[in-house]
């Protein structure tokens, strides 16, 4: 395999801005150690390649230096022939701006103090240790920040995220993306969401912070941590509101949407979560007992009740005795019983599901009973029985199997007994001959003495 080498260094000027266009190729951008911008590339060639190395790196890298904006522009793209391996890296001096649009191919970028822009489409990006204002546009790709402070400027389509460990000031529009966002100490969030999913964790002890969550259809759950003292109003028009927050709070609804107000402490962090038609999970952080509160607001008047369920435990236990009983049994069951034994144990998991509302947190299972009917004790009920009747029948069944499997043989006793059964079944096809003979000599079809002639035929 031949590989080539080629090396680009610009020193000795003063940098603006380094603008990098890259089409299908990886690429990895990474701070400088000294005041020069360099790119550094190895390519390798197929062993029946034609092409010499020097003429393959001269067509994937090209750079130029224009000195009036103080501009490096560096261009790389796909060479017109087949090559085996392609590494790409960019060194950015400290307070260059960096510039760079990518199709087709992965980026990261590290320890960067600068400003970045970044416009990239179906390939994944990978941010750590990065400081600055940086403005990143996504598409049909996954993003992974971890480690960065500034103002984060992201908007992202159709492809999956994760903020970690992140501080400063984010601004992020999302469509049909699923982001998740953890230790991280923002003091302000604005989130714009289509049709995706966001998950954020306040962290415990979390001081100041401003932060504003908005959904048309997606979902939110925002996670509030201990020592944290907040101001939550949270608003759906269309979609479900799932809480789990310690202590009290206010529920209202005006014109059909759902209002939650809730203040802890002095205040100083501000949330404000709204959504159209998607769900809202405004989640506490609970021990395996959980507390719920239900709300019920009418023209008499505010009717609050408060009571504790530990469900999480029963729950388990249930479904692993349910499960435990089928692996017990299902060597002596033929395929359609114990598929109907599933079925009736994912029945009890789907009503289980639908008439309490549960979801699953990363940890435990978190229930919120706001709003429920008062048939939530009689469903439970109901559950319970499902799983113990679908237990209980695949017993009967295996019970069964085991008997006849113990059973001695007694081939004389069989024998027998399918004679006589023989004997019952001439006797019952004589008898309905004979029922039919008389019936034809009661329509006249049959005269008296052709009716004995034929009852006496059967009889012998």
């Amino acid at each position: 395999m031949n590989t080539g080498k080629k090396t680009m260094r610009f020193d000795g000027k003063e940098f603006g801005v380094v603008e990098i266009t890259i089409d299908n190729l990886p690429l990895q951008v990474k701070k400088a150690t000294g005041q020069e911008v360099v790119f550094e590339l190895e390519v390798k060639l197929p062993e029946d390649s034609l092409q010499s190395e020097e003429v393959a790196c001269n067509q994937i890298l090209n750079a130029t230096y224009d000195e009036d904006s103080q501009t490096v522009k560096a261009k790389i793209e796909t060479p017109p022939f087949r090559i085996r391996k392609c590494n790409i890296t960019a060194y950015v001096p400290e307070n260059t701006k960096l510039k760079l649009e990518s199709e087709n191919g992965p980026v990261s970028v590290s320890d960067l103090i600068s400003d970045i822009d970044i416009s990239l489409e179906n390939g994944p990006l990978k941010m750590k240790r990065c400081t600055g204002d940086m403005t990143i546009k996504l598409e049909n790709g996954p993003v992974k920040m971890s480690e960065i402070s500034g103002l984060i400027n992201l908007s992202l389509e159709n492809g999956p995220g994760k903020i970690l460990e992140c501080s400063g000031e984010l601004i992020l529009d999302s469509e049909n993306s699923p982001l998740k966002i953890e230790d991280c100490s923002f003091d302000k969030i604005i989130y714009r969401n289509e049709n995706g999913l966001l998950r954020y964790n306040i962290p415990t002890g979390q001081a100041e912070g401003d932060y504003r969550f908005e959904t048309e259809n997606g979902k939110l759950v925002i996670e509030i941590g201990k020592e944290v003292e907040y101001d939550l109003t949270a608003r759906t028009d269309g979609g479900v509101l799932h809480v789990t927050l310690d202590g009290d709070y206010e529920m209202d609804r005006d014109n059909g949407s759902k209002i939650l107000q809730k203040k802890v402490g002095s205040g100083s962090v501000k949330i404000n979560v709204k959504s159209e038609n998607g769900a809202i999970y405004l989640l506490g952080e609970h021990s395996g007992t959980k507390r719920i509160f239900i709300r019920e607001h009418g023209e008499g008047g505010t009717d609050s009740g408060e009571f504790t369920i530990n469900i999480g435990a029963t729950v388990k236990k249930a479904m692993k005795a349910a499960i435990k009983g089928l692996e017990n049994a299902k060597e002596h069951l033929n395929e359609d019983q114990l598929n109907s034994v599933k079925d009736k144990i994912d029945s009890a998991q789907k009503r289980m599901k639908k008439s309490m509302k549960v979801h699953l947190d990363d940890t435990d299972l978190v229930l919120n009973l706001s709003g429920l009917s008062d048939d939530i004790q009689e469903g439970m009920s109901d559950i319970g029985s499902d799983i113990r009747n679908a237990v209980h029948d695949v017993m009967i069944n295996f019970k069964k199997k085991s008997q006849r499997s113990h059973r001695p043989e007694r081939p004389h006793v069989v024998h027998r007994r399918s004679e006589r059964k023989r004997h019952r079944e001439d006797e019952g096809d004589n008898l309905e001959n004979r029922k039919s003979i008389l019936k034809m000599l009661e329509d006249g079809k049959l005269s008296v003495e052709e009716a004995l002639k034929l009852l006496n035929a059967v009889k012998e």
